[in-house]
Parts: C-alpha cells; sequence; structure tokens
C-alpha cells in the first residue's frame, strides 16, 4: 500500500440548531473564502435548487444535487451504487474538501440519518485500518476515523459526493 497524506484547511461551519441545513453547510465549507450557509442557500434557491418545506435537499435526487452543484462549479459523483474506496477519497481531496450527502449513522440512533458531511483530510499507510478519514460535521463538529470504521459503522448510505 502507498501512504496517503492529503489536508486542507478547515473552518467548520455549524448548520444552526434545529434546521436541516446541513448540506448548505457542507456546500460553504468545500467552497471556504466568505461562502455561508444564507449564500449557499439563497444562490441554491434561485438556481432553481429544489428545497423541502424544512429547508433539506430532497434525498436521492440526482438532478437536483447536479444542479446544485453546477451552480458551485462543482462536479458530482453518484456513489449510491458504486464504492466509496480511499482511492475515491484521495481523488475527491487532491483537489480540495468535499462533501458527502446520504446516510450516516449516529449512537444513539436507531436507523441512519440523512445527513452532509465535509472530508478534508486523509492520511495513514493506505490501508483500510491504517488510514484516518478526517471531516467536518456541521451538526457535531471535527470528526476523525479509521476508513474501515467509518466504512462499516458510519457511512451507512452515501448518495452522492459534491467534489472540485
Amino acid at each position: 500500500m502507498t501512504a496517503i497524506l492529503i489536508r486542507h484547511g478547515m473552518h467548520v461551519i455549524r448548520q444552526p440548531r434545529g434546521s436541516n441545513l446541513c448540506w448548505a453547510a457542507s456546500v460553504a465549507m468545500v467552497m471556504g473564502g466568505s461562502t455561508t450557509i444564507t449564500i449557499v442557500r439563497s444562490q441554491a434557491e434561485a438556481a432553481g435548487v429544489r428545497l423541502n418545506a424544512n429547508g433539506s435537499l430532497p434525498s436521492g435526487d440526482l438532478p437536483n444535487v447536479q444542479r446544485l452543484a453546477s451552480h458551485f462549479r462543482l462536479h458530482v459523483a453518484d456513489v449510491r451504487t458504486t464504492p466509496v474506496t480511499l482511492e475515491s477519497i484521495r481523488g475527491w481531496l487532491r483537489p480540495g474538501r468535499f462533501a458527502m450527502l446520504g446516510g450516516f449513522n449516529y449512537s444513539g440512533s436507531m436507523t441512519a440519518l440523512d445527513h452532509a458531511v465535509t472530508f478534508y483530510a486523509v492520511e495513514g499507510d493506505g490501508t483500510p485500518r491504517g488510514t484516518r478519514v478526517f471531516l467536518a460535521d456541521p451538526f457535531n463538529g471535527l470528526f476523525r476515523d479509521d476508513f474501515e470504521h467509518f466504512e462499516e459503522e458510519v457511512m451507512a448510505d452515501p448518495h452522492f459526493v459534491l467534489h472540485k
């Protein structure tokens, strides 16, 4: 295995309590600079991105996510049927941070929750157990885990990756 070390700076943007704007926070973190949740949401709505009444993105709607990504000059990887691997994470991270939308397991939750997180680093020996992924969760803050555990226990149902 080849060692991996890719790290990008990260300023965590937290979604407002009680909101469903994790997707907007994650996109703002991918974009960086002065991009905020408010900017992402208003630009997404102006671009015709469909939102649910509670402000969340409709789950599993590829054309809608493509519209969102296109507006911010991002690419979309549909990972609903393609495994997320260390190699794919490496490729998505090379040019910058990326967001993953989908179902994630959290302690205390009986089922996977639809959520969005932003990956900003990967480092280790290139093996699933010996390589850590680093991400910013708009609800819980910074998080790191070895890829093997993340893949088996946390990343329950990935849908889409928005990347540069």
